[in-house]
C-alpha cells in the first residue's frame, strides 16, 4: 500500500495520523471562548440584577404582610367587640327578663293563697 511512484507524498502531519488544527478553527474556537465568557458575564449580571429585585419584592411582601398583620388584628379586635355587645345585650335582655317575671310571680303567688 505505498504510494506509486512519482506521487508527491503527504505532508508529515498526514503521514502520522495526528494533525495540528489549523488556523481557521483555532480562531473560530478563541472566538467562541469569547462570546461564551461575554455571554457568562451578561448572565452574570442579569442574575445579580434579579437577586437585587427579588430582595426588593420579598421587603414589600414582608412591609405588606405586617400592614395585613395590623389590620387582621383591628378586624378581629372589631368582632370581638361586637360579639361581646351582644353578649351583654342578650344578657342584660334576659336579665331583664327575668326579673319581670320575678315581680309577676308574687302577684300569682298571692293570688294563689288568697284562693286557698
Amino acid at each position: 500500500m505505498d504510494a506509486p511512484e512519482g506521487a508527491p507524498e503527504p505532508p508529515a502531519e498526514k503521514k502520522s495520523g495526528v494533525g495540528l488544527p489549523s488556523w481557521k478553527s483555532v480562531i473560530e474556537f478563541v472566538t467562541a471562548m469569547a462570546d461564551l465568557r461575554r455571554t457568562v458575564d451578561g448572565l452574570k449580571e442579569s442574575n445579580k440584577s434579579l437577586r437585587e429585585d427579588v430582595a426588593r419584592l420579598q421587603r414589600q411582601v414582608d412591609e405588606q404582610a405586617g400592614q395585613l398583620k395590623v389590620l387582621l388584628g383591628f378586624v378581629q379586635n372589631s368582632l370581638d367587640d361586637q360579639i361581646d355587645r351582644r353578649a351583654s345585650r342578650a344578657a342584660a335582655e334576659l336579665f331583664s327578663q327575668l326579673i319581670s317575671l320575678r315581680t309577676q310571680e308574687p302577684d300569682d303567688d298571692e293570688s294563689r293563697k288568697r284562693k286557698r
